[in-house]
C-alpha cells in the first residue's frame, strides 16, 4: 500500500480537524 495514497485518500476523512480546520494530530495519534 502507498503511504502518499493511504493518506490522500483516508486522512481527510478520518483525521479529526480543529475549529481552525487544521489537523488535530494529538486525537489523530491516539
Amino acid at each position: 500500500m502507498s503511504s502518499q495514497r493511504f493518506s490522500g485518500v483516508l486522512v481527510p476523512v478520518i483525521t479529526p480537524f480543529n475549529e481552525d480546520l487544521s489537523p488535530d494530530v494529538e486525537a489523530y495519534v491516539t
